[in-house]
C-alpha cells in the first residue's frame, strides 16, 4: 500500500501542474482568440515579360491581428497588391469587406481597416507588449491552410538578427522562434503573456521548425510611421564597410585592436554620408553605441547584432551621430538620412500590385530593369538571370548621367528585324545614335524626336542594332495588331 500511495503522490505532483499551466494558457489565449482574424485577398500580378497586357489575378489567405479602433494588423506580403479584401472572425459566417490604410513593404507589414462597426462587436483587440528574449516562451495564433479553426503553436525565441525579407529582400530585425510557420499563418500574432510580440512572417525553406516574426520594436515604429503620416521606408546610408579584425589591417591605419570599430571602404556617389564620411574612416560608434570589429554592437544586454540595425531603427529624415577614427583624430559627425535604398540604386527593389514601365518602338520592347523583371527567370533567377543584369541589380548606383538601366527587354519577331529577334532578352541599351541613355523617359523622347535614317543602339555587350526609321515607324501598327498590344507605352509615360 505505502509504494502505491507514493506512486499516486508522484502522478499528482506531476499531473497537476501541466493542468494548471494548460488551463492558464487556455485562459490567456481564450481572450484574445476573438481578435485573430482571418484574410481573403484577391490581389493583381502582371507580367513584366509582356508588360503591355493587363494584369491577372491571384487569390490567397493570410491572418492578422485587431489592435483596435477597427484597425487590423497583417503582413504587407498578405494583402500585396490587394484588389478585393475580406476578413472573417472565427466565430461569425460573416466576410466584412476591409481596405488597406498603409502598407509598407521594407517592414512586411500593412495596417487595414474594416468600416462596418458590427465587425467590431464582440471582440477584444490584442494588445502589444514587451520585446521577448531568446528563451521566452510564446505562441503563434493564426489560420493555416487545411482547417477553418484558429490554430495555437507553441516555441520560444530562438535569437534576434539581421535577416533578409523573403517579401522585400530588405535586410531588417527579424526574430527566430521554433514554432512553424506556414501558409496562411503568415500575419497572425506572435503572443507571450496574451500580448502581441511580434507578426508571423516566414519559414525558413527546407527548415523545420524555424519561423521568423516581424518583433514588437518594428511594429511599433511602423505604427508610429502611420499614426504620425510619416516616410516609413528604411533609410540607407549607401556605404560600403569592411571586417576590421585583421591585425596588418589595423596596423596600417593605426589604431588599437581595443578601439573596435569598422572600416569604410567606399562612401558611394549617392551616399547621403558623401561629404562627412571619407574611405578608410573607421566607424568607432553610431548613436553612442560602441561598433565592434566585426560590425555588431550589443543592443540588450548579452545579445549582439549587425551594426547596419542602428540604421534602421532610425526613420527617413533623422540624424544619426557616428564617432569616427580619420588619420589620428577622432571625429564627431552627424549624417541626415535622407533617402530610403531604392532613392540610390539604378535598378528598383520588387514592387506589388504595380504596372510595369514601358514602351514599344516598332518591335522593340523597352523597360527599365527591375527584380520584377529578372523575376520572369523564374523563382532562381538569382541564378538563371544574366550575370551582367544581376550585378547592374546588386551594385548598380544612379548618377547625373544615368539614372535607370534601360533594357531592350524583347525583340518581338516580325519582318522589320530579321536577325535580331534571336539575340535574346534583357539588353542592356547604352546609346541611340552615339548619345548616351539616361533612363527610360529620356530615351522615349529621343526616338520621339529621332530624325535620321538610322536607329542605332549601341548595347552594353558592344552590339549594335541597326534598324532604318521609316520601317520601324511603319511595322508599329502592324505589330501592336499582331500581338494584341492595345498601349505602346505605360501610363508613367504619358
Amino acid at each position: 500500500m505505502r509504494k502505491h500511495a507514493i506512486l499516486f503522490t508522484l502522478i499528482l505532483c506531476s499531473f497537476f501542474p501541466q493542468l494548471s499551466a494548460g488551463a492558464e494558457k487556455e485562459d490567456v489565449i481564450g481572450k484574445i482568440s476573438t481578435s485573430i482574424v482571418r484574410v481573403f485577398c484577391t490581389s493583381n500580378v502582371y507580367n513584366f515579360d509582356s508588360p503591355w497586357q493587363p494584369p491577372f489575378q491571384i487569390e490567397g489567405t493570410g491572418s492578422a491581428s485587431v489592435i483596435g479602433n477597427g484597425e487590423v494588423l497583417t503582413n504587407a506580403h498578405v494583402v500585396a497588391g490587394g484588389v478585393s479584401i475580406y476578413l472573417k472572425r472565427e466565430d461569425d459566417v460573416n466576410l466584412y469587406p476591409a481596405k488597406i490604410i498603409h502598407i509598407e513593404h521594407d517592414y512586411d507589414l500593412a495596417l487595414l481597416k474594416v468600416e462596418d462597426p458590427s465587425f467590431l462587436k464582440g471582440i477584444n483587440p490584442i494588445e502589444i507588449g514587451d520585446m521577448p528574449y531568446p528563451r521566452d516562451e510564446i505562441y503563434t495564433l493564426g489560420y493555416p491552410t487545411g482547417g477553418e479553426k484558429l490554430s495555437v503553436t507553441k516555441g520560444v525565441v530562438s535569437r534576434t538578427e539581421m535577416h533578409s525579407s523573403i517579401h522585400s529582400g530588405m535586410k531588417s530585425m527579424f526574430t527566430q522562434i521554433d514554432a512553424s510557420i506556414n501558409p496562411g499563418n503568415s500575419g497572425g500574432a506572435v503572443v507571450r503573456n496574451g500580448k502581441l510580440v511580434g507578426v508571423a512572417t516566414q519559414g525558413m525553406p527546407y527548415a523545420q521548425n524555424i519561423g521568423y516574426m516581424v518583433p514588437q520594436i518594428t511594429v511599433l515604429r511602423f505604427l508610429h510611421t502611420v499614426k504620425n503620416k510619416m516616410p516609413s521606408s528604411l533609410p540607407s546610408l549607401d556605404i560600403s564597410v569592411q571586417d576590421f579584425r585583421n591585425p596588418d589591417l589595423r596596423g596600417y591605419i593605426n589604431l588599437e585592436k581595443e578601439k573596435g570599430g569598422i572600416l569604410v571602404s567606399q562612401v558611394h556617389e549617392t551616399s547621403v554620408a558623401k561629404g562627412v564620411l571619407e574611405d578608410l574612416d573607421v566607424i568607432l560608434s553610431l548613436d553612442g553605441h560602441k561598433v565592434e570589429s566585426d560590425n555588431t554592437y550589443e543592443w540588450r544586454e548579452g545579445e549582439r547584432i549587425s551594426a547596419l540595425n542602428l540604421i534602421k531603427t532610425h526613420l527617413i529624415g533623422e540624424t544619426i551621430k557616428a564617432e569616427i577614427f580619420r588619420k589620428g583624430e577622432v571625429l564627431e559627425k552627424e549624417i541626415v538620412l535622407r533617402n530610403s535604398i531604392n532613392d540610390s540604386k539604378l535598378a528598383t527593389f520588387r514592387s506589388f500590385g504595380e504596372p510595369p514601365s514601358y514602351f514599344l518602338w516598332g518591335s522593340l520592347v523597352f523597360q527599365p530593369l527591375s527584380e520584377n523583371y529578372l523575376g520572369t527567370w523564374g523563382d532562381e533567377w538569382f541564378s538563371n538571370a544574366p550575370k551582367a543584369l544581376i550585378s547592374h541589380f546588386m551594385d548598380g548606383e544612379k548618377t547625373e548621367e544615368r539614372k535607370q538601366i534601360v533594357l531592350l527587354s524583347r525583340i518581338l519577331p516580325h519582318k522589320s528585324n530579321i536577325g535580331y529577334s534571336q539575340m535574346g532578352r534583357g539588353l542592356v541599351v547604352e546609346k541611340l545614335n552615339g548619345r548616351e541613355v539616361k533612363d527610360l523617359k529620356h530615351l522615349q523622347e529621343m526616338l520621339k524626336i529621332h530624325s535620321e535614317p538610322y536607329i542605332i543602339l549601341e548595347l552594353e555587350d558592344k552590339g549594335r542594332i541597326i534598324l532604318e526609321a521609316k520601317t520601324v515607324k511603319e511595322s508599329h501598327k502592324e505589330v501592336m495588331t499582331v500581338y494584341g498590344i492595345y498601349n505602346d507605352h505605360s501610363s508613367d509615360l504619358d
